[in-house]
């Protein structure tokens, strides 16, 4: 048995959501390849919801959504969030929002290129108390990806982001109440340079 949101035990609908263009033609790197590579050794596998075109509704129904990048950073991420499925992120060498922050490894798995053809057993792996963990935490941290007045706390993300990447002596009273645990005066130029960009993923073509 699974446990939804509302931690009422029910069947979730899909294993892994996830719809979008798959690539173009003008593009053969769209998102880095990584759809290329999700569409290729899971189209068909059972449980994994992954088209073009799906019902967003399937957003709230599923155990975890993709995260892929396409033309840019995508909004996969945000929508996930927001409907409170775990991310699953696929965007080698890219710095999510508010990454150098935020506990992304608490409400999101992270995978590459090499993981893609076994992910089914990645998530698989993670246990039903593990899951709703990072849900709990999910559903802590989501209001910094939410821009909207009164419940959202982005802007204030932003701003202590910023005064971070100005490398000022003084964030503190910047923080929003939300990061309860000081995370050091790191700033975004830090992160970036030590963020180890992986090879391109493997072309699905021919496959």
């Amino acid at each position: 048995t699974l446990t939804a949101r509302n931690a009422t035990p029910v069947a979730w609908s899909c294993e892994l959501f996830w719809a979008g263009s798959i690539s173009h033609e003008y593009a053969l790197h769209y998102s880095g390849g990584m759809r290329q590579l999700v569409w290729q050794h899971h189209r068909n596998r059972s449980h994994f919801c992954i088209d073009s075109r799906l019902p967003s509704e399937l957003y709230e129904q599923s155990r975890f959504c993709l995260a892929p990048s396409g033309d840019g950073w995508g909004d996969r991420l945000q929508k996930a969030v927001k409907a409170g499925c775990v991310p699953v992120i696929v965007q080698p060498a890219v710095l999510m929002p508010f990454e150098d922050l935020l506990p992304y490894q608490r409400f999101s798995l992270r995978l590459g290129a090499a993981d893609i053809p076994n992910m089914h057993e990645r998530l698989a792996s993670v246990s039903h108390t593990e899951h709703a963990k990072m849900r709990r935490a999910l559903q802590r941290y989501a209001p910094a990806f939410n821009w909207h007045e009164g419940v959202g706390r982005a802007y204030e993300m932003a701003v202590y982001a910023l005064c971070l990447r100005a490398e000022q002596r003084v964030c503190d009273h910047l923080r929003p109440a939300l990061l309860s645990e000081p995370r050091g005066e790191r700033t975004y130029p830090r992160r970036a340079a030590q963020l180890v960009v992986g090879k391109p993923a493997p072309s699905a073509a021919g496959s």
